[in-house]
């Protein structure tokens, strides 16, 4: 997956469309950078991983992935 730090709405948006990506595989690759960083910069209170990857499960379906 590309870098999701330089990825832009369109691109994304372009990659759902095609199927190159799911909204799941965003979804995680977003938790990965959180994960990854997140001890440093502190910038979430909380973090709703499962409800994050739920509610990014039927954007795939809807979208043909």
């Amino acid at each position: 997956m590309e870098d999701l730090a330089k990825a832009t709405v369109r691109g994304l948006a372009e990659k759902l469309a095609s199927g190159s990506i799911t909204s799941k595989e965003i979804c995680e690759g977003y938790l990965g950078r959180i994960d990854a960083h997140e001890a440093d910069i502190h910038a979430f209170l909380k973090i709703e991983r499962e409800a994050g990857l739920w509610a990014a499960a039927p954007v795939g379906q809807v979208s043909g992935s």
